[in-house]
């Protein structure tokens, strides 16, 4: 129980920090249709239960016209060896070269959306979900499961992983290297879908700390790549003019996770005052 309050003070606290232009919402949903940042827990044995996770990215700063680029690595925790990352529908390719490398953004479909796969990855550089356990691969204790290209074994930080350009690669093509044949410019700078997955989490398993209580859905601000060098800090890049080459807007991210945890009501009850914490979104 003190780890689940611990979870949520950090919840209430990230949720809390609204003022940054760029935030990057990790969103869950047990059907596909509505999405939250909090859903409620499931019973116990009922197997595996499958939770769809959407991140979504926006941004208050009125110059902008459009998401340049992104890149990050969604984790999971509490992950144990009987619960499984679901295939992506497309792990790799590009909108142009392989038409199967980008995903509508609708239920069922897993994978970087249209149009923000304008980076080709090859099949060794495939979406990829490494299972850390006990420590493996540098990662802190209990078990994570990490998205990344597959050939990036080692945890944030750790060997081959420190400037985050391995990970998760979302971007667009402005006018720039732009061909008849590429998807239309997404302008939208409030709620950007960039990337689908899902997992099926075993409510069997014994799991350290809360059990599914303590399954956080995140993005680690050191696995974000587009590492400025000067300031040691990881942005996003947002297009500023339709000219840019790769985004002239640069933001360091706020990130809300997204958690299986009581209702809001509950929490409230239990004294955070996190009534409202779960925002409803549908996709």
């Amino acid at each position: 129980m003190k780890r689940l309050i611990s979870t949520l003070i950090a919840v209430a606290g990230v949720c809390g920090v609204v003022n940054a232009a760029t935030t990057v919402e990790i969103l869950l949903s047990t059907n596909g249709v509505d999405f939250s940042s909090v859903i409620q827990p499931f019973g116990g044995g009922i197997g595996l239960q499958t939770v769809q996770v959407l991140v979504s990215v926006s941004t208050t700063n009125p110059n902008a016209i459009g998401l340049g680029s992104m890149i990050f690595q969604p984790t999971v925790s509490n992950w144990t060896s009987t619960d499984a990352l679901v295939p992506f529908t497309a792990a790799f390719g590009s909108n142009t070269s392989t038409p199967s490398g980008a995903v509508a953004d609708a239920s069922g479909q897993y994978g970087r959306i249209t149009p923000w796969a304008a980076v080709s990855i090859s099949s060794a550089q495939r979406l990829f979900g490494h299972f850390h356990q006990n420590g493996s691969g540098g990662a802190p204790p209990d078990g994570f499961l990490r998205i990344a290209q597959a050939q990036v074994t080692s945890w944030i930080g750790g060997t081959a992983n420190t400037s985050g350009g391995s990970g998760v690669n979302i971007k667009q093509l402005s006018n720039i290297g732009r061909t008849a044949s590429d998807p239309a410019f997404n302008g939208n700078v409030t709620s950007v879908h960039v990337f689908r997955y899902a997992v099926q989490l075993d409510t069997n398993a014994i799991r350290g700390g809360s059990g599914l209580l303590g399954v956080r859905f995140d993005a680690p601000a050191a696995g974000f790549g587009n590492l400025n060098t000067t300031t040691g800090q990881r942005e996003v890049y947002w297009y500023a003019d339709m000219n840019e080459a790769s985004g002239s807007i640069r933001e360091v991210p706020t990130v809300i996770p997204g958690l299986i945890a009581p209702s809001p009501g509950a929490i409230a009850v239990i004294g955070f005052g996190m009534i409202g914490v779960a925002r409803r979104r549908r996709s």
